[in-house]
């Protein structure tokens, strides 16, 4: 399991996507680029998540999801940078399958319980200046809140027809991390 968790966020991390835009101009009586305008920041990515502790007894296994992220720097030619990110992440649910009747007819039902949490967080990173190779180093630290639901869906197995959605459980948790 933890093999194929390394491997899965080595693949995602290949493919998530980061760009850096500013502006620059080339002034024409000098041999010298100058630039103007803050440098903004913006990611996106997949996420893999394994959960620990208490909310790794109430899934069944990690969870896959996307985040999205936008930073501007402070100042002009500063090295920090404030901004926000979102996020979002599945978990596998759990399904049941059983026979109910419905006015005398026989229908299959599958439930599927499935947990997801969304957040928002506040965002400041720091570029302290250490270069390695094609590599920069950055410092990341974020506060925030994540929305944690569970749903339960029923669903009529022969038609495909939806039955019932219903919240569960949900709460609103205060979020920190840091990045390096």
């Amino acid at each position: 399991m933890k093999l194929s968790l390394v491997i899965s966020t080595i693949l995602i991390s290949l493919f998530s996507y980061s760009t850096t835009v500013g502006q620059e101009i080339q002034e024409e009586e000098q041999d010298t680029t100058s630039y103007y305008g803050k440098v903004i920041i913006t990611e996106i990515g997949l996420d893999v998540v394994q959960p620990l502790r208490t909310y790794a007894d109430r899934t069944l296994t990690g969870g896959i999801g996307f985040a999205l992220k936008a930073l501007i720097q402070r100042r002009e030619g500063g090295t920090v940078f404030l901004g926000g990110s979102f996020y979002y992440h599945g978990f596998e649910s759990s399904n049941v399958l059983y026979t109910d009747f419905f006015n005398n007819v026989a229908i299959n039902v599958r439930d599927k319980v499935s947990t997801q949490d969304m957040g928002l967080d506040f965002v400041m990173r720091k570029y302290p200046g250490l270069v390695l190779g094609r590599f920069e180093l950055y410092v990341e630290g974020s506060l925030g809140m994540k929305w944690i639901y569970t749903t339960l869906t029923s669903t009529d197995t022969d038609s495909n027809q939806n039955l019932n959605f219903d919240f569960l459980q949900n709460d609103i948790a205060f979020t920190y991390g840091a990045n390096l």
